[in-house]
């Protein structure tokens, strides 16, 4: 396969992906907009997640294919505007992404260990301090990325396949290893404790006596902490990928075979941003149900009034039969 042939394929899987990831998203958004019980503090962090989710589909993606025909011609530089641009936004996306993981880590840590003392402090005004502190790091990280001209402090060149080993250590280290470390050991403390609750169901003991008085559905807030859980573990799995890539040494692979798996890691590493809505939506029974509502609103309709074979109900009771 010549290099335009390499490159319209390459251009095609990043097309699909972006829209798959821009409809995904933007339903989740719209869902948890109209469903009044997906307004809780705990899913302020799943709106974060869904706005960072956008970068890729709005930004990086439409970038990176405008990086392969400019590549493909040769006209593209180090210092060009798009490749800053390019190189700024991915950084933002993956900052802003690991720590809205980390905050909604601490979210899951402090329901679970103090649950009668979770709604008290982490109100709305405080989770949503918490997560504009988030960005605007996330922010800060990435546009200053561009001020380090010098050949030592300098985090990225535009060709991803020549990032110098040192830099790249120096940014796995401070933007992925550091807070994944902190997120497994907040969540093996979350698994202890929620072990720790299910043992104390049925034994008289003041010692577990306050998980019945707190306001809170305690089930439910486990349930979702293992959500976190498995977007946390989906986040690991997407980015290993691209991570292994750019340690390695492609120099083996001849031009367009190290293009093609070049953008074969970002597609996986981009295709986070699409999976993680799907994720949150499998596993919460309320995005799922919003989420079929706004898909297919007359099936939803069909089901929840038991219409139809499929979904015949009979303890449904008519109106006549309310009259007589």
């Amino acid at each position: 396969m010549g290099r335009h042939g390499v490159s319209e394929l390459n251009t095609v899987l990043l097309v699909v992906l972006m829209l798959f990831t821009l409809f995904g998203n933007f339903v989740l958004l719209l869902a948890i907009w109209r469903n009044k019980r997906l307004r809780k503090v705990t899913h302020l962090h799943s709106i974060s997640l869904i706005v960072a989710n956008f970068i890729p589909a709005t930004t990086i993606i439409p970038l990176r294919i405008a990086r392969i025909w400019n590549e493909n011609e040769e006209v593209l530089s180090e210092e060009t505007t798009l490749c800053e641009a390019y190189l700024t936004s991915t950084l933002l996306w993956c900052v802003a992404s690991i720590l809205t993981l980390v905050s909604v880590s601490f979210d899951r840590y402090i329901a679970i260990s103090k649950p009668g003392k979770y709604r008290a402090k982490l109100t709305h005004n405080k989770t949503l301090l918490i997560l504009l502190a988030v960005w605007c790091f996330a922010i800060f990280v990435a546009f200053m990325s561009l001020y380090h001209t010098g050949s030592g402090l300098k985090l990225f060149t535009c060709n991803f396949n020549i990032l110098r080993k040192e830099s790249y250590v120096y940014l796995l280290l401070t933007v992925e290893v550091i807070p994944l470390i902190l997120m497994f050991v907040l969540h093996f403390q979350i698994t202890k404790l929620s072990a720790k609750h299910a043992q104390s169901i049925g034994i008289v003991d003041s010692r577990f006596t306050e998980y019945n008085r707190v306001p809170l559905d305690f089930p439910a807030e486990v349930r979702w902490s293992r959500v976190v859980i498995l977007v946390i573990l989906l986040y690991v799995l997407m980015w290993s990928p691209r991570c292994i890539y750019l340690i390695i040494d492609d120099s083996a692979m001849t031009v367009n075979s190290a293009r093609a798996f070049d953008v074969l890691t970002e597609v996986i590493t981009y295709s986070f941003a699409g999976l993680a809505p799907l994720v949150l939506v499998h596993f919460n029974n309320d995005m799922r149900e919003e989420f079929f509502r706004i898909l297919m609103p007359f099936q939803w309709f069909k089901r929840s009034h038991g219409v139809g074979k499929k979904y015949n109900n009979t303890n449904i009771v008519t109106p006549f039969e309310m009259m007589t």
